[in-house]
């Protein structure tokens, strides 16, 4: 075949259509992260966000700029609907929610009881409990009525317990994800 037919015949499709699906098959993973970035949610790095945590603790920061920056962290990685932080009184007797990030704010809600079962339940294990899982539906239909309200009041989706030497100190509440997708493994890690 003379080089003319080459370029503007058959051959010349294949490589105008071979080209671009090479080059969309060398570049996958930054499409496919410009698209998650893009459309559902940003990638996140899970040392990304804990160096930025301790860059604020090294900085001298108090209390409230720390929460307030972790909330801004957590909300930015995972996109929930809203997203509290609850934190134990000086009494140690209930949780008080401290600080909030909501798309629409929330009725006032109750503080949650330390000596309820809930809270024992979430004292037990450092592991966040995914409300609507499978595995934890029917151990959360168990829970005393005040509870279970307490639970549908704050609309939660994911409770992230902090703990200090195996003692609840505080309480992360996060909404469904504005996406509707379930919190994966990684997410709760």
């Amino acid at each position: 075949d003379s080089l003319a037919v080459l370029l503007t015949g058959t051959p010349a499709i294949y490589v105008l259509l071979i080209l671009p699906l090479v080059l969309v098959i060398r570049y996958r993973k930054r499409l496919l992260e410009a698209l998650d970035r893009r459309f559902f949610r940003e990638q996140y790095d899970a040392r990304h966000l804990l160096l930025h945590v301790v860059s604020i603790i090294r900085g001298g920061s108090d209390m409230l700029a720390l929460s307030r920056a972790a909330l801004d962290e957590i909300d930015r990685a995972l996109h929930p609907k809203h997203l509290s932080l609850w934190q134990l009184d000086p009494e140690a007797a209930a949780l008080h929610r401290g600080f909030s990030r909501s798309e629409s704010e929330m009725s006032l809600v109750e503080p949650l009881s330390t000596t309820g079962t809930l809270a024992t339940l979430l004292s037990a294990d450092d592991d966040p409990l995914d409300v609507y899982s499978r595995n934890t539906r029917g151990l959360l239909q168990r829970l005393p009525e005040p509870e279970r309200e307490w639970l549908a009041t704050t609309e939660a989706y994911l409770l992230v317990p902090l703990l200090i030497e195996r003692r609840l100190v505080g309480l992360m509440v996060l909404g469904e994800r504005k996406s509707e997708e379930p919190y994966s493994r990684e997410d709760r890690e």
